[in-house]
């Protein structure tokens, strides 16, 4: 819905983060599921942020650590606002910021982060350019989704202005990032999925449709029906915003009816995020009015609304847990152990300067113990003045799953690390692929990277395999 609320604008700068490994892996779609990297279904369930530029307070990574540990949160929202004062439009450096620190504190948290271009309008060049730098910067990362509208308005042709637009946006994050999953927004306020599910997008995986409700506006016995014959058309849906009170934000919350959605919901297994971490004077504000972000945390600074959803959320299996970082099931978690994490840091900020060339390899050498064996390839993807990109593609020469890899890399003479992901720090000049990267038998894996200062490129070498037990 739209707002009209000043704050005074807080910019959180990160030059260096830890990559925690989000709970349920790279993500994808199979069906009308979101599953996991083992493709059993799974559910996100968190909170959307306010529009970036009215309540800065909270786009940073004290929030999104509180959502995690207060909130049982395993997704955050990041809205960033484009149409209205200070949006993209008139300021995107400001914007582009700010859903840099969200991005940043939830891939440190082990959180997924839905990279929301919250627009009611078509802007699709901005959005181009936007998406082309959130995905050159991070879309390595298991942690990212894209959602390439908000909410168009009523009226807005489906095949005729969203399918195209959609289709543009698509190509141009999937010419970066062909795994991360990207919810698309439908007709009417992200209300007619199924008009969408009529002619779905086909030409792309792993993509999903938005549907948003307001659980005093929006009922389950009226606005649901278009979700259920979605779902029943076979289109995949992610409510990635919803309300317990009005549309417009105000009004009475409905217990029955957020009740009936949350029901509805979890038997369909859809991932939803509650709108909105944000301190205005309204009734679907989960933080009372002047609540710091130091106190996103505390319960009795949570509205009415506020303690309705953490309630519910607190009950949910996310995966998360502040024990060590994240869990799964009933698996433990990591404490305070170093090697579970990857020290990254994201790629250089003149990427005006990149130039995207036809990517050259250099062969490493390969390592086998019985039917487990490996080896390593060095792909360059960028380079840029002064630096570049590299991705370590893993394949797997043997006739067992690996569910570990651990390689050397040699870097040559001038060239330093500046920053890498899903590849973990095990000693000098030593890594391995994080637990949730598991390579069948003959198939590789290239999703562990790094970015280079100086013009060199590194040489791999595997120096051990693990297979999978069972």
């Amino acid at each position: 819905f739209r707002v009209f609320l000043l704050h005074g604008l807080h910019i959180v700068f990160c030059n260096a983060l830890t990559a925690t490994p989000p709970p349920y892996g790279q993500l994808s779609v199979s069906g009308t599921k979101l599953v996991d990297s083992s493709g059993q279904p799974v559910q996100l369930i968190g909170n959307s942020l306010f529009w970036h530029q009215f309540q800065a307070q909270y786009w940073n990574a004290e929030t999104v650590k509180a959502l995690k540990c207060n909130w049982n949160a395993n997704v955050v929202r990041a809205a960033v606002g484009v149409d209205l004062e200070r949006g993209y439009m008139s300021d995107p450096t400001t914007a582009y910021n700010q859903a840099v620190a969200v991005i940043e504190a939830a891939i440190s948290q082990g959180l997924y982060v839905i990279v929301d271009w919250h627009s009611h309008e078509s802007h699709v060049d901005k959005a181009i350019e936007f998406f082309t730098k959130i995905a050159k910067a991070y879309g390595s990362y298991p942690h990212v989704l894209y959602e390439t509208f908000n909410e168009p308005l009523q009226g807005v042709s489906w095949t005729d202005i969203l399918v195209p637009y959609h289709k543009k946006v698509i190509a141009a994050i999937r010419a970066l990032d062909s795994k991360n999953v990207i919810i698309l927004g439908t007709p009417t306020w992200c209300q007619d999925v199924d008009i969408a599910s009529q002619n779905p997008i086909k030409e792309y995986k792993n993509l999903m449709y938005t549907f948003h409700f307001y659980a005093a506006t929006h009922f389950v016995n009226g606005l649901g029906a278009k979700l259920q014959t979605a779902i029943n058309n076979g289109l995949p849906i992610f409510v990635t915003e919803y309300g317990t009170c009005s549309a417009d934000g105000n009004g009475n919350i409905d217990t029955n009816s957020i009740s009936s959605w949350w029901s509805l919901m979890d038997n369909l297994k859809i991932s939803y995020l509650n709108w909105a971490i944000s301190d205005k004077s309204e009734t679907c504000s989960a933080l009372k009015p002047g609540t710091p972000a130091a106190n996103v945390g505390v319960s009795s600074s949570w509205t009415t609304s506020g303690n309705m959803v953490a309630d519910h959320d607190k009950k949910k299996s996310t995966g998360v847990s502040c024990s060590g970082s994240t869990s799964s099931g009933s698996s433990s978690s990591n404490s305070g152990n170093s090697a579970a994490t990857t020290t990254t840091k994201k790629p250089p900020s003149n990427s005006g300067q990149t130039t995207n060339q036809k990517p050259s390899s250099s062969a490493g050498s390969s390592s086998s113990s019985g039917s487990a064996s490996a080896s390593v390839t060095v792909v360059s993807t960028n380079t840029w003045n002064g630096g570049g990109q590299v991705n370590f593609e893993v394949k797997n020469t043997g006739s067992t799953t690996l569910c570990g890899v651990k390689f050397s890399v040699t870097l040559p003479a001038g060239t330093t690390v500046a920053g890498s992901w899903n590849m973990n720090a095990a000693g000098s000049n030593e890594y391995t692929l994080p637990s949730y990267i598991n390579i069948k038998a003959k198939e590789a894996n290239k999703d562990a990277g790094m970015t280079l200062n100086g013009s060199g490129k590194p040489t791999a070498k595997v120096l051990s395999t693990t297979a999978c037990s069972g």
